[in-house]
């Protein structure tokens, strides 16, 4: 694949801050692209039994999570005073 320098220089940059090779870094991305097309692209079938358990299953009220409940609780680190009062 040729590609002009400064994506080149890109890639490298990217790569490094990884440590990955460049080799690695390039397939790496390209394979993730190419399952996120895939993925849009792919037809997914089922029974009406399946669809209508689908169908309740994400219409249903969320039940909330008590650990993402707990975090929404505290402040966040960079809120925190770090001076004595």
């Amino acid at each position: 694949m040729r590609l002009p320098e400064g994506d080149i220089a890109i890639i490298d940059r990217a790569a490094d801050l990884r440590g990955r090779s460049r080799t690695d870094f390039v397939r790496e991305a390209a394979v993730r692209a190419a399952e996120e097309v895939l993925m849009e692209s792919t037809l997914v079938r089922m029974s009406a039994e399946g669809f209508e358990s689908f169908i309740q299953a994400v219409s249903a009220p969320a039940a909330p999570v008590s650990a993402i409940v707990a975090s929404l609780g505290r402040r966040a680190p960079w809120e925190k005073s770090t001076a004595k009062r």
